[in-house]
């Protein structure tokens, strides 16, 4: 759902090249909130030894990483 309404509000800024990939990821993960995005760090450092917890990841490794932690959430029911 976040990720269709924050497309519905960049995708004219990403096509006329008003903000570029990096600052598109950089918008996506700021609006995350904080317990997610430490969640998804921590799944991200586990499955790339190159990722640091302080950098931005890239919009589509968020959202994979992001759909992982929350199953693993709500299989164990919260």
């Amino acid at each position: 759902m976040y990720y269709r309404k924050f497309w519905i509000i960049v995708a004219d800024l990403v096509e006329a090249d008003v903000i570029n990939k990096k600052q598109h990821d950089k918008y996506f993960w700021k609006e995350l909130p904080w317990e997610l995005q430490y969640a998804i760090s921590d799944r991200l450092e586990a499955q790339d030894a190159n990722f640091e917890s302080d950098q931005v990841p890239e919009m589509e490794k968020t959202i994979e990483a992001g759909q992982f932690v929350l199953r693993k959430v709500a299989v164990r029911g919260g």
